[in-house]
């Protein structure tokens, strides 16, 4: 397998909704691609990927089945730049703003005067300011007398609406003033922004209508309009009719029935009326099956209608599909737009529908992918956190307590300092000690668990709200609003604790009052309330809860058990009838359900009392991609030492590796990472990690330069000798064919589980042991279902 991807600093080709590695500051256009046959602007000539410091993963982009059917019909006279044209335009309705910036990026390679091309690359980059400014630059110096006009006006819009340098220049130095603002003048300066913004975007808004007003039958151009139409909301520009955007929409599908922007009518009808883009949930994902985000979509569609199953189903398609992309790509997960939100709500989805087995599996395979400091660590919304928020949420959702200690301490669920995750740690040994004690006879061990949740409870207050409600008192600005966010944060979290116990100690309002506090989902609220000793107050709430969503297996499940232990058995049919169906793909394993089985059988039903729903769905899911994630294998690679002898990458398998690929010892940001690394070899050989560096140099240039390095280095040095080794590992860039810096750490069983591959070497040493060792701890992120009867 060939790996093609790249670090994404600050700057150009950052693409919009996405973020890089190393931000390493913005970048000017001239200094990211050089002039070349296949060049695609104008620049000097530099050296070791310096260009590419902005850079997505820099090679050309390939022409793929099913990004949908869209026909631009851009003046060319090469055809494949409008197909790479058309191909990138799919993938900017589908919002994969990575692959639309290669496609319209090579699109420009083959033919360098195609002006609308870099229009693309604007689009692609449209909330990168500097970006999209710079690649609109570009195309207005394209524009000439043989330009069409649909095109030309684009570009021209585009030029109109994005902002220039200097208004780029004057926001930064505000962004950077606001740091120190108080909530009033931080509040005063964002409407003030907020108004300008407006202004573009309704000149934005009338240049697009002009357009498609003097274009009648062109729906690409429809499109355009459609979708920002809908942007322009988000910008404070409100939709004026809904049903007028549906009717523009309507002729795209009159012309164009399986038009990729099926997407925009889930987006303009997502928080009005959900139900209004129910066919274009159905046809969205089969408009353009190779994106994910268009199968992601209309799970927002079927969430908000209650249909969780086929929220699931949408959601599980998308994650196969980044899955399998990923498997070819050889990119990093946290790398791709959406992908940690989709597999988080995913899980969310399959707690919903009582698929826990399923839950567990995804929410550890997020914990399981690769951190990096910059794009993937515990202070992100990424797979990291998300995962641990997730698997928590999974296991105190059906009360899977046993097991929920069993993993806090863990390699999935280990300590951190970070504030509010290790706030969410504490708690949730305390509350698993809590209700953990309910399947317990022994009243000494419920006493035992009680005092020791009490402990817990009062350390966290004691250490972190005096301690916060101190430390607030002082600072301003951003650093006292980050101090608010931990104190809201902890209160939330003592007050879980506090509601835990209180449901073993008799006590429902307390129950009640601390689960608002904390806000505990009513099926939690009300079984709690239940156990403290109030059973008909809880049956009250969650029958009043029900009456807007009666569709989530755990409210329906827990109802009926409050039922049944209220002598109501009768009532409790109704629902446990229901509930055949609504579990129809639900671990009847789990202590929740399993539960019911005596019940079910009472009532007439076979052991395995689930009648799944026939489903109408356009294809199987495992016909789009795996599941879960799997880290790559390590390429087959060779290269030689210093002395010309061959060493191979099959003679490090069975022996964690970490590989160091550098530019030679001319590069001085090389030669500083191997000193870095070399300083702190013994830490990764006492932790069992090889480490070795294969340099671009020849074997002699490498010999020679062993003796300039200041002290003996430990870490041995490789050539890579006639061998594409960087090309195979991905630390390649096709438009300069120049070699990248990369960082890679190997298992012992052959699999690459952290990368970094950029302009820059990483350079953060413990960070690198830190992840290697968690991930060695970790072992196979193949997750397989647990034993939730246990």
């Amino acid at each position: 397998m060939i790996f093609r991807f790249q670090r994404r600093p600050g700057g150009w080709f950052r693409s919009t909704m996405w973020v890089g590695f190393a931000s390493i500051g913005a970048t000017r256009l001239a200094a990211h691609l050089l002039l070349a046959a296949n060049s695609v602007f104008a620049a000097d000539p530099v050296v070791h990927g310096e260009h590419a410091t902005g850079g997505p993963p820099r090679r050309m982009a390939v022409l793929m089945d099913g990004c949908g059917t869209v026909n631009f019909q851009a003046e060319t006279q090469n055809g494949l730049a409008a197909k790479y044209f058309d191909q990138g335009l799919a993938q900017l309705h589908g919002f994969w703003y990575l692959e639309a910036e290669r496609s319209f990026l090579s699109a420009a390679a083959e033919d360098s005067q195609m002006a609308i091309a870099y229009w693309g690359v604007a689009m692609a980059n449209r909330e990168k300011a500097a970006a999209a400014r710079e690649a609109i630059d570009e195309a207005k110096k394209r524009l000439g007398d043989k330009t069409p006009d649909r095109e030309r006006r684009l570009v021209q819009a585009a030029d109109r609406w994005l902002l220039t340098e200097k208004e780029i220049e004057d926001r930064e130095a505000e962004d950077e003033r606001q740091k120190t603002l108080g909530k009033k003048a931080l509040a005063n300066s964002k409407e003030k922004r907020r108004e300008t913004d407006k202004r573009r975007w309704r000149r934005y808004l009338d240049d697009l209508e002009s357009l498609a007003l003097d274009f009648p039958d062109d729906i690409e151009l429809k499109s355009i309009l459609v979708r920002d139409l809908w942007a322009a909301n988000g910008a404070g520009v409100p939709i004026q009719s809904h049903l007028a955007i549906d009717a523009i929409l309507d002729q795209i599908f009159k012309v164009a029935p399986d038009h990729p922007a099926h997407h925009f009518r889930i987006h303009l009808w997502d928080h009005k009326r959900p139900a209004m883009a129910e066919a274009s949930a159905h046809a969205c994902g089969p408009a353009a099956p190779a994106i994910a985000h268009m199968w992601h979509m209309p799970g927002h569609i079927f969430w908000r209608l209650k249909r969780y199953d086929d929220a699931a189903w949408q959601q599980e398609a998308s994650a196969r599909v980044d899955h399998q992309w990923l498997h070819q790509s050889g990119r990093l997960p946290a790398e791709i737009h959406n992908f940690a939100h989709n597999n988080e709500w995913l899980t969310r989805s399959l707690i919903r529908v009582g698929r826990v087995g399923d839950a567990v599996a995804l929410a550890k395979n997020l914990i399981s992918m690769p951190r990096h400091p910059e794009l993937n660590s515990i202070d992100r919304r990424g797979t990291y956190s998300y995962g641990r928020d997730r698997l928590i949420d999974v296991l105190t959702a059906y009360e899977l307590w046993d097991r929920l200690e069993a993993e806090l301490g863990g390699p999935y669920l280990d300590p951190t300092e970070h504030p509010q995750a290790a706030d969410r740690y504490r708690a949730a040994i305390a509350v698993a000690r809590a209700r953990g004690g309910i399947a317990n006879e022994s009243k000494e061990r419920t006493e035992a668990d009680l005092a020791a949740a009490g402990k817990l409870l009062k350390a966290m207050r004691l250490k972190r709200i005096d301690r916060l409600k101190e430390k607030i008192q002082a600072p301003a600005g951003e650093a006292k609003r980050e101090l608010e966010g931990q104190l809201k944060s902890a209160d939330r979290q003592i007050a879980w604790v506090r509601a835990a116990i209180a449901s073993r100690n008799d006590q429902p309002d307390e129950v009640g009052q601390h689960a608002k506090k904390a806000g505990l989902d009513v099926a939690t609220t009300s079984l709690w309330m239940a156990d403290a000793g109030d059973l008909e107050g809880g049956i009250k709430k969650l029958q009043a809860a029900m009456k807007n969503d009666g569709t989530r297996v755990r409210y329906r499940a827990i109802l009926a058990d409050l039922l049944i232990r209220a002598d109501r058995e009768d009532e409790a049919l109704e629902h446990l009838t229901v509930l055949r169906t609504l579990a129809g793909n639900a671990d009847l394993e789990t202590p929740m359900l399993a539960k019911l089985k005596p019940a079910m059988v009472r009532a007439g039903f076979p052991d395995d009392w689930r009648t799944p729903k026939d489903a109408d769905r356009p294809r199987t899911l495992d016909s789009l991609g795996p599941l879960t994630w799997s880290p790559p294998k390590m390429p087959a690679w060779g290269a030689k030492d210093a002395t010309g002898k061959a060493v191979f990458g099959e003679e490090f398998r069975g022996r964690p590796t970490l590989i160091l690929f550098y530019l030679g010892a001319g590069c001085l940001h090389c030669v500083e990472q191997l000193h870095a690394f070399n300083d702190q070899v013994d830490r990764f050989k006492s932790a069992g990690i090889d480490v070795i560096a294969i340099s671009t140099e020849d074997v002699e240039t490498l010999r020679s330069g062993l003796d300039d390095y200041e002290k003996k280095l430990e870490i041995p040095l490789l050539s890579r000798g006639d061998d594409d080794i960087f090309e195979a590992f991905g630390c390649w860039d096709e438009f300069s064919g120049e070699a990248l810096h990369g960082t890679f750490f190997v298992t012992a069983d052959g699999k690459m589980r952290f990368w970094d591959i950029g302009a820059e070497p990483m350079m953060d040493v413990d960070f690198v042991l830190a992840e290697a060792k968690r991930q060695m701890a970790i072992g196979s992120t193949q997750v397989q279902k647990i034993a939730l009867a246990e």
